[in-house]
């Protein structure tokens, strides 16, 4: 049922989670904390590692989603992961949007330094490098 999204998080078993299994899903929720989501400091994660501690769920869980402004019933663990995963992607997409973006302002100074031009947008810039590469200028 996840797997789409844990195949694009990179998660080390998408095959494999059974949300159904108190100790997977813990693990599943810290993982996505500590590796894609990031909403708190590395020290402030001490409560939610804490994954064997019997107040976990009603507790230190239902902290995190608040936290996190979790919107659905808490009560719903399919809800509660689907709304994880979807948080993580968004998170991953908001930081490699990022990335892609400098790459693409890099690419269009080096096009415009390499046309003696200055270049307004990223995109132009990539339109020219495209074009002389492919000898369309």
């Amino acid at each position: 049922m996840f797997k789409r999204k844990l195949l694009c998080l990179q998660h080390h078993s998408p095959d494999s989670i059974d949300i159904k299994d108190e100790k997977a899903f813990r693990a599943l929720v810290v993982w996505l904390e500590d590796q894609k989501i990031r909403h708190y400091k590395i020290e402030d994660r001490t409560e939610l590692r804490a994954m064997s501690s019997p107040h976990w769920t009603d507790g230190t869980l239902n902290k995190y989603l608040s936290d996190l402004g979790y919107p659905f019933d808490r009560g719903n663990r399919i809800a509660v992961v689907d709304w994880l995963l979807g948080y993580a992607v968004k998170a991953e997409y908001a930081e490699n949007a990022e990335q892609l973006t400098k790459a693409a302002e890099s690419l269009a100074s080096a096009a415009a330094a390499d046309q003696g031009k200055d270049s307004k947008t990223p995109l132009q810039g990539g339109r020219r490098l495209d074009r002389k590469y492919r000898g369309r200028e």
